[in-house]
């Protein structure tokens, strides 16, 4: 994920309240590309699971392995304040995000 900006910030704005089409206004990309990026999250990682779908649409939460592995803490920690959106969606959840050296390698 440090090499892919975007799909870090798919991953930390998934929280099981917000939809697909939350995270693509939020992020402001395609449906197509949160979609990719959601599937990658789910099939290729283990990271995230639907959990429901509603009139709003399909809401995701972090598996209980990206929980265990401390993924988000580790992502929010990493970042060195290179990427605004990660800066702006930790702010909005009102996580402070730690300024470190430290690199991380999913």
């Amino acid at each position: 994920m440090r090499t892919d900006p975007l799909l870090r910030d798919v991953f930390l704005l998934v929280n099981g309240v917000r939809t697909q089409a939350n995270i693509v206004a939020e992020l402001g990309v395609g449906q197509a590309t949160v979609s990719r990026k959601l599937d990658a999250l789910i099939e290729d990682w283990d990271l995230v699971r639907k959990t429901t779908r509603d009139k709003q649409g399909t809401r995701y939460v972090q598996t209980s392995l990206a929980r265990d592995l401390r993924i988000e803490r580790a992502l929010r920690s990493a970042n060195t304040g290179k990427n605004q959106m990660s800066d702006e969606i930790a702010s909005d959840s009102g996580a402070e995000i730690p300024r470190s050296r430290r690199e991380f390698y999913i």
